[in-house]
């Protein structure tokens, strides 16, 4: 029962990142559509560069698949699991929120380089990366933590 418990922990990472990601994309690729359509009606043609943003939140859900399988991959003791399920929650909802949120800068910045004719792409994507560096500031402390529980 207790490594069962220790499994669906590890999952639980996974699941919160993919949640986010989905979340975070589907933010994105809603006002992305919504641009594009308006763009088309005024005789024009998407932008792509609205693709980066739109696909910007799926690498958290990478993050949450790589600690899913260094989770697996330890051979942690049945009763670990008071210790790890708190972290690995914490660490799936960080990653997860980062995600989610990077989806909605990601949509406003969509909707930005609409209205601007493209210009301040560089900007945008820094302000994507500064979300994105959440994600990444959660997965390498999940990374260094872990193995001190254990």
């Amino acid at each position: 029962m207790e490594a069962s418990i220790n499994i669906a922990g590890s999952f639980l990472v996974f699941a919160f990142a993919a949640l986010g990601s989905a979340l975070g994309i589907g933010s994105a690729a809603k006002v992305a559509a919504a641009c594009a359509k308006k763009r088309i009606k005024e005789g024009g043609k998407p932008v792509m560069s609205w693709m980066i943003f739109v696909g910007a939140p799926m690498s958290q859900l990478f993050y949450g698949m790589i600690m899913l399988i260094l989770l697996l991959g330890k051979n942690y003791p049945a009763d670990m699991w008071i210790k790890l399920l708190p972290l690995e929650i914490g660490f799936g909802l960080a990653i997860g929120a980062s995600a989610w949120m990077q989806g909605l800068v990601g949509a406003l910045c969509c909707d930005a380089l609409n209205e601007n004719d493209g210009k301040g792409l560089t900007f945008y994507i820094m302000l994507i990366g500064v979300v994105e560096s959440t994600a990444l500031l959660a997965f390498i402390l999940g990374y260094v933590f872990l193995p001190a529980v254990g």
